[in-house]
Order: structure tokens, then C-alpha cells, then sequence
């Protein structure tokens, strides 16, 4: 008997430390500087509690994927537009973070949004009739955000049902970790969790908390952002004219005036290539059966659910490029038709720049805006960020 008393207190001792070591460590995430919120990092974007903590009383989430990894370096990326503006952005995706990915993590911080507006930046390209690829999706599942995600009492048990069954879906070829995501769901959602599973959850999530919160300390230990930064920040915005006018020529002439108006560099070293291989090979393509529309009903969903606003830019694709793959025009459009109708149902807005498809030089490459094409989204958050 007294073994098994000093087990459970060794154990109950062993749940306090890490929890003060955590709540000691979580508190060094809480920036309070603006630039932390426009710092692209996959490690940020998968931490629930980096996220959470700086989330301010202005903060509205601009959600998306890949095109957030481009232009970085640039005077045109939001991280550069907007870095002495009075506009309070959480910059939040890279590559394969879609509308699944975006609704387990609004859904898993909704509670921390003070400003209750949300912008989903959508790609074309995530409405494949396959859907995404496990592999991508497991390289951005985050752990701590599911495990929140099922937390929330405000979230309905038909949004977190959903979720779950594609989170399984996307983790096939990932068995260890479909495990632990059954686990929580027999926690939480179907209640027939044994005592093992309830230990699990209580160990497992102190852990992962750590994870995230020691992996994002020390990714920020790279960057220089300072803690507690207060800049002079201006009401004004940024002068579109002369951004736009600034932009257009830079990617013009980084365009050498290739036929796809894209960077000459990446015409020249992925487009020729294989240009005679992508001739026509999209014939029969085409973005009207996805179960991306599924996922992203869940994140208007979510939105719904919880009072947020939901905001949705539909960004273009090089129509010129698409025209010689041979994608019909009109199985690209119906993507824009599908968005609307599923942005009306949740009274969501839509901003279109699908209509800039074939605007010159606004294309890096295939799908990724380029310098006059960040300018040009940029300015669309601003107006979502600044209408009342």
C-alpha cells in the first residue's frame, strides 16, 4: 500500500513541476510586438499556445498557404507593407495548410480572438478532385491545436465530428499518430475512453505543449523581433499608387517578358523544361468535385458558430500558364461560383482577385503573387482590416 501511495504522489508531484515549468515557459511566448504576428514560421503556425497569447485586443487572423513564403525579401510582402501601419495582422500558413488545417486551428483559438474577424486566403489549386496528399497533411497536423480544438465547448460536436473523420483520413499513412488523434476522440467525442486513454491525454498534452512552446522560444531566438516592442505606428495607408506602380515595374523586368509574364529566372529553370511534357496535360482537369469544399463549409462553420466574421480572397492563377496546360477555362472558374455559393450560405465575404488571372505580371510563377501581386493583396486585407 505504501508503494502505491508514493507512486500516485511521485506522479501528481511529477504533473505539478510541468505544469509550472510550462505555465513558466508559455509566459516567454507572449511577444507583445507586432512583428511576431507578420513573422512567417511553421513552428508559430503550429503552436496553439504562440498563437493564443498573442492574439491582441486588434488582431485579426490572415489565414493562407504558400504565397506567404514568397516575396519575403521583398518591399511588398505584409511583413514590410504594413510593418509601421496601425494594423494588427497574425500572418498564419505556408504550403498545404488548407481549409481543414485553418478550421482545427480557428476553432482551437477562437476564445482568445478579441477582434472577431477572420480572412482565409483560398488557392485555387486546394479544390483537386484527390484532395491533399497525406503526407503534406500530416507534415502540417498540429497536435496541440486538435487537442484544443476538442476542448471547446463552443464548438458543436457535428464541426468537431467532421474534423476528426478527415483528420483520420489525412493521417493514413501515419499510424502512430492516428492513434493518439483516436485516442482524444474516444476522450471527447465518443465518450468510451478507458483509464489508459485518460492518463495518456493528461501526460501527452503537458508534453506537447512543451514542445511547441520550447520549439517556438528557440526559433525566435533566431529572428529579430524583441520582445515588448512598441513602434510608432501610422493611421495612414500605405500609398497603393505608388506601391503598385513601384511593383509593376520591378516585376516586369524580372519577367524578361516570357509569354507567361512570370519570373524569367523560374520560367527559365521549371517552365522550359518541361514545357513540351505540360502541353495540354490538363485537358481533363478540373476544380468542381474537391473535398476541400467540405473543409472549408467547416471553417464558415466555425465561424458561424462562434460570432466571427468570415472573410474569404480568392486568389488567382496564371491564366496564361493554365491556357497552355490545356485546363479548361471554365472547370477553373466554376471554383470562384462553388466559394460564392458556400460564402452566402454563412454569410460570409468574398473578396474576388480570381478576375486577375490574366493581369500581367502579377504572377511570380503559376499560383504565387509576385511583387505587383502582394501590393495588390495587400490591399485587400487592408479594406477587410479597416471596414467596420
Amino acid at each position: 500500500m505504501k508503494k502505491i501511495i508514493a507512486f500516485f504522489l511521485g506522479l501528481i508531484l511529477f504533473f505539478l513541476s510541468a505544469v509550472g515549468i510550462h505555465f513558466f515557459n508559455s509566459n516567454g511566448l507572449k511577444v507583445e510586438s507586432k512583428e511576431f504576428g507578420t513573422w512567417i514560421n511553421a513552428y508559430k503556425d503550429m503552436s496553439y499556445e504562440a498563437i493564443r497569447l498573442n492574439l491582441n485586443k486588434d488582431t485579426m487572423p490572415v489565414m493562407g498557404s504558400s504565397e506567404f513564403q514568397h516575396g519575403r525579401k521583398t518591399d511588398f510582402h505584409p511583413r514590410k507593407v504594413f510593418k509601421h501601419k496601425d494594423i494588427d495582422l497574425m500572418l498564419l500558413g505556408s504550403a498545404y495548410t488548407q481549409s481543414l488545417y485553418h478550421a482545427t486551428l480557428l476553432a482551437s483559438v477562437e476564445k482568445d480572438l478579441k477582434n472577431r474577424k477572420a480572412v482565409l486566403i483560398i488557392s485555387p489549386s486546394w479544390f483537386k478532385k484527390a484532395g491533399i496528399k497525406s503526407n503534406a497533411f500530416a507534415a502540417k497536423f498540429s497536435e496541440t491545436q486538435y487537442v484544443a480544438m476538442l476542448e471547446n465547448p463552443r464548438i458543436s460536436t457535428d464541426i468537431k465530428k467532421h474534423i476528426a473523420e478527415e483528420t483520420i483520413k489525412g493521417l493514413r499513412k501515419f499510424p502512430e499518430m492516428k492513434s493518439r488523434v483516436k485516442r482524444y476522440n474516444r476522450l471527447f467525442l465518443t465518450k468510451d475512453a478507458a483509464i489508459g486513454d485518460r492518463m495518456f491525454y493528461l501526460g501527452r498534452k503537458l508534453f506537447i505543449n512543451e514542445k511547441d512552446t520550447v520549439t517556438v522560444l528557440t526559433a525566435l531566438k533566431t529572428t529579430k523581433i524583441r520582445k515588448g516592442l512598441k513602434a510608432n505606428l501610422s493611421k495612414k495607408s500605405p500609398d497603393w499608387t505608388k506601391l503598385i506602380n513601384k511593383a509593376a515595374s520591378i516585376s516586369n523586368r524580372k519577367s524578361g517578358n516570357n509569354k507567361f509574364f512570370m519570373d524569367h529566372k523560374f520560367y527559365e529553370n521549371k517552365i522550359v523544361p518541361r514545357m513540351g511534357k505540360k502541353k495540354d496535360s490538363s485537358l481533363n482537369d478540373s476544380y468542381a468535385v474537391s473535398p476541400e469544399y467540405a473543409d472549408l463549409e467547416t471553417f464558415f462553420k466555425v465561424c458561424k458558430e462562434t460570432d466571427i466574421e468570415a472573410n474569404v480572397i480568392i486568389l488567382p492563377i496564371n491564366g496564361y500558364w493554365y491556357d497552355y496546360t490545356g485546363f479548361p477555362r471554365e472547370e477553373r472558374e466554376i471554383v470562384v461560383t462553388k466559394i460564392g455559393d458556400l460564402a452566402k450560405k454563412y454569410n460570409a465575404n468574398v473578396t474576388n482577385l480570381f478576375d486577375y488571372s490574366y493581369e500581367e505580371y502579377f504572377f511570380e510563377d503559376t499560383v504565387h503573387p509576385s511583387e505587383k501581386g502582394w501590393v495588390i493583396l495587400n490591399e485587400a486585407i487592408e479594406q477587410i482590416y479597416k471596414k467596420d
